[in-house]
C-alpha cells in the first residue's frame, strides 16, 4: 500500500479532519481522536488512536523507539483517562486488517 492510499497516513499529514484535532504529536507518534465514521454524526467519547507516525504495519514493523514511544503514550492516555475521566477500564486493541498501517 502506498503512503498517498494510506488513511492513516493521509491523517498524520492533515488530508483528514479529525475531532478535535490532533491531541499529541512528536516526530514518532500520534495521538488523536476517534474520526466520524462517515454517514455517521458522532463517535464514542474516550476513543482515542496512538500511531506511529512512519508506515508500519504492524508491531514488529516498529523500531525500538517507535515501540517505546508508542508503549509509554498507550499508559500515558490510559493515565489521563482515569484520572480525568474516572475510567475504571482501558482497554487497548490493536488495529490494522482494513489499514496497512498500526494503529492502537
Amino acid at each position: 500500500m502506498s503512503y498517498a492510499n494510506c488513511f492513516v497516513c493521509q491523517k498524520h499529514q492533515g488530508d483528514v479532519p479529525i475531532p478535535g484535532g490532533i491531541i499529541y504529536e512528536d516526530d514518532l507518534a500520534c495521538v488523536s481522536h476517534s474520526i466520524i465514521p462517515e454517514g455517521e454524526n458522532t463517535t464514542y467519547l474516550g476513543i482515542f488512536f496512538v500511531e506511529p507516525k512512519r508506515h508500519a504495519a504492524g508491531w514488529a514493523e516498529l523500531t525500538e523507539a517507535e515501540a517505546q514511544r508508542v508503549g509509554l503514550l498507550i499508559q500515558r492516555v490510559s493515565h489521563a483517562l482515569q484520572v480525568s475521566e474516572g475510567a475504571e477500564h482501558i482497554y487497548t486493541f490493536t488495529f490494522g486488517h482494513h489499514v496497512d498501517h498500526l494503529h492502537v
